[in-house]
């Protein structure tokens, strides 16, 4: 099954994106629907009524509204009757206590309850149902461009830190996005409880400033596959937008987006296992869509890590960034210099240069250039696209004096000539071949683990440690410096300093010092494992022996 998921997310050139709903987060937390949560605050509007939210519908049916938008005029009753009971009753007094500020602000005490309940999920985080399903969709975050979710919760910024939030139309409308390494909170989120989107006055004003939200929403569906979590067909905010996209697509258009449209679904009622396509009208159109239904949903998260990968979301964005700001920039920066280009201007004198990576032929003088990113990118990568002789004399004595804090050296150095090496580092040698992998050990990391019983093998770090959250990633790292040496696979310990490094960009990323510490001495330990402590170095991929 993953192998036919994977063949279905490569009929596009673009990595997909996830469109999440509330099913996700109860499969996951075992959190309500949406018309559980209205039940749960129609129960608070009306604690004496046992069937709170049914009397609710049947004020609303009576009303004449029809029976799709009946949840958000059902909300917007109770929110009325709970703001009553909230600003009054002494059992909310905590509620209000803790909330008063937004209170004078006036924030719908609804709004306020709904961000304060989701708000406690957040414990819950670390501790999911399904936790290998979600450990599996941590290795397929590289792949996925973006999120776009009506989920209030922070579910996804918790399993996706990376990616950066816009919150409600507000952000989108009055802040530039790039279109990927972004989560597009379109409904709201808990974090500012004034823009979630629950009852029909907030659809209303919602729908009248939709026009921008589908144009994105719109160029987003026809270039990148879409995987929908925790939706069907018939949720009626699916529908709106699919009836929006209708309307504005030819037929070959629209055959063209029903390739990319994946519905993913878990097996129930004899529900098999399988891909099916699915019609359905919307608007003025038939729009066809791809129905994936598992029991496991570890295999489309297989599926999406498995795709050809280029450069991590958070990387592409800062690339874009960049450039979008360098397109509309009239200054001149230290590494950058913009001139404006008129009628004037002779096309043939116009150059534009953009660098990535380290090319295998940079001249000598382009060495001094390199940054301990370059050196620790060409180890972990074993890309051997730099001369170890040059980087010996002309990069690692830059760094001698900060050496034992921050560089991997042993690759190069196991290639240079004894006599060619720098006296700084030389002393540096023979104090880490004395101690070993001790030489990155300091009494901090004794003492924690007092107590505890050392690791064995590189699995044991792995399972004991969730490796889908920034501390788990980070306490693998620093456990890893008590491995027996002889029981270390260095292979599975380099592939994981590579998912380390696509997932969170540790050395870039000056967010996170911590993780960043024990990414580079986990670093330090590999490239001397790898390429220090043997009496005859080996040779990376790629390098002549002699």
């Amino acid at each position: 099954m993953t192998s036919k998921i994977k063949s279905l997310l490569e009929t596009s050139n673009s990595h997909p994106f996830l469109f999440v709903g509330s099913g996700f987060t109860h499969r996951y937390l075992g959190t309500d629907d949406w018309e559980g949560l209205v039940g749960h605050f129609a129960k608070q509007a009306k604690p004496d009524t046992e069937f709170a939210l049914e009397w609710y519908r049947n004020e609303v049916a009576a009303s004449g509204a029809s029976p799709e938008h009946d949840l958000p005029e059902i909300t917007g009753r109770v929110a009325s009757d709970y703001a009553r009971r909230f600003l009054s009753d002494k059992s909310f007094a905590d509620l209000r206590n803790r909330h008063a500020e937004m209170i004078r602000d006036r924030v719908s005490p609804l709004k306020i309850g709904v961000a304060d309940l989701l708000g406690q999920l957040e414990a819950n985080f670390t501790k999911p149902e399904y936790p290998e399903e979600i450990s599996a969709l941590g290795h397929a975050r590289k792949n996925v461009a973006g999120i776009i979710t009506t989920n209030f919760d922070r579910f996804l910024e918790h399993l996706f830190p990376e990616h950066l939030p816009y919150i409600g139309q507000n952000q989108l409308l009055f802040n530039q996005s790039y279109g990927v390494g972004e989560t597009y909170k379109i409904h709201g989120c808990v974090s500012d409880p004034k823009s979630l989107v629950l009852t029909d006055a907030d659809y209303a004003t919602y729908q009248n400033r939709n026009a921008y939200l589908s144009a994105k929403l719109l160029t987003i569906f026809l270039e990148h596959p879409i995987i929908f979590l925790g939706y069907s067909l018939n949720d009626p905010n699916i529908r709106m937008i699919f009836s929006d996209i209708a309307n504005c697509l030819s037929e070959s258009q629209l055959a063209t987006l029903s390739e990319r449209l994946i519905f993913v679904q878990r097996t129930k009622d004899g529900r098999p296992e399988g891909i099916t396509t699915v019609r359905d009208n919307f608007g003025n159109g038939v729009i066809e869509s791809k129905r994936v239904v598992l029991s496991d949903f570890s295999r489309l998260y297989k599926a999406i890590a498995s795709l050809r990968s280029s450069y991590p979301p958070k990387i592409l964005r800062k690339l874009k960034k960049d450039l979008y700001e360098l397109v509309l920039s009239t200054d001149t920066k230290e590494r950058i210099r913009v001139i404006d280009i008129n009628d004037a201007t002779e096309m043939d004198k116009v150059e534009y240069v953009i660098g990535i990576g380290v090319s295998r032929q940079l001249a000598g003088q382009g060495y001094g250039g390199l940054e301990v990113y370059d050196l620790i990118k060409d180890l972990i990568f074993e890309e051997s696209a730099l001369d170890a002789a040059q980087v010996a004399e002309l990069v690692l004595p830059k760094f001698s004096k900060q050496i034992s804090n921050n560089n991997p050296v042993f690759k190069y150095l196991s290639q240079t000539e004894e006599e060619n090496i720098h006296t700084d580092l030389k002393s540096y040698l023979e104090e880490v071949s004395s101690k070993g992998v001790g030489k990155w050990i300091n009494e901090s990391m004794r003492r924690s683990r007092v107590g505890k019983v050392d690791p064995a093998t590189f699995e044991d770090v792995l399972i004991n440690n969730d490796t889908t959250c920034v501390k788990g990633v980070q306490q693998a790292l620093q456990d890893l410096a008590f491995l027996p040496e002889e029981n270390i696979d260095l292979e599975m310990f380099r592939k994981f300093l590579v998912r380390v490094w696509e997932t969170y960009d540790p050395i870039r990323d000056k967010t996170q010092g911590t993780l960043t510490t024990h990414f580079r001495r986990a670093v330090r330990i590999y490239d001397w494992l790898k390429y220090g402590n043997k009496k005859t170095p080996e040779a990376p991929k790629g390098a002549e022996a002699d």
